[in-house]
């Protein structure tokens, strides 16, 4: 009662489009059973998953799991998913709406993302801690949320999972690696050297790495 009547019918335009466009994993896929389960959450966004490259090659329980732990979340017109400099650990798929891209407030927008897209990828692999961009609503935008915890959660389940997250995210970081510094002549060093000249395993696969060993039963 006490909002200013321009705030309050944001606020219920807010709500209003998140009750009528809000789209949501059913509650009711944990009562089925594991296969029949797979399949619906796959037939419903397996596209939308795998069309990020460091998901496209992953098995379908592991897709599967990912899925399941999307969180719905809604944008108004001008809001911010977040902010050029914040602290990432997550990522987000772009269900409806769109979104525009900036790098600097004084240099204005520089990429607009819609339906289908995906952003934030780049600290779920442990390239960068922060964002290195901002990234605002142009529309009513409806996103699914991936948190950093539960990828690592996901990979710690699956030990391929864990081999394919290191593979990719070494060598992203070697990429990263070389278009930033110097780097000796790897072609001259025994490949554990020339390894650790470039690379470091990533802190998404480390971490899931830890929390599988520790979870291991002790030998008898």
């Amino acid at each position: 009662e006490n909002l200013p009547l321009d705030l309050r019918f944001r606020t219920r335009a807010f709500f209003e489009y998140g009750y009528n466009n809000t789209r949501q994993i059913p509650s009711t896929i944990d009562n089925l059973s594991a296969s029949l389960r797979t399949e619906v959450a796959l037939h419903l966004y397996q596209d939308l998953i795998t069309a990020v490259p460091f998901f496209r090659d992953c098995g379908k329980d592991f897709l599967t799991e990912i899925i399941l732990r999307l969180r719905p979340q809604t944008l108004s017109p001008g809001d911010y998913l977040y902010e050029a400099g914040e602290f990432g650990d997550s990522m987000y798929f772009l269900i409806k709406g769109s979104v525009e891209m900036i790098l600097d407030e004084r240099l204005g927008v520089f990429a607009e993302l819609r339906e289908g897209s995906y952003l934030g990828e780049s600290c779920m692999l442990g390239l960068t801690d922060h964002r290195p961009q901002s990234v605002r609503a142009t529309t009513w935008c409806s996103l699914f949320n991936l948190t950093m915890k539960s990828l690592e959660e996901c990979i710690t389940r699956f030990p391929e999972a864990q081999e394919h997250f290191r593979r990719l995210a070494m060598q992203a970081t070697a990429e990263k690696a070389l278009n930033r510094v110097v780097v000796p002549d790897l072609a001259a060093l025994p490949p554990e050297e020339a390894a650790l000249a470039v690379l470091s395993t990533p802190p998404v696969v480390t971490r899931a790495l830890a929390r599988s060993q520790s979870t291991e039963a002790p030998p008898p």
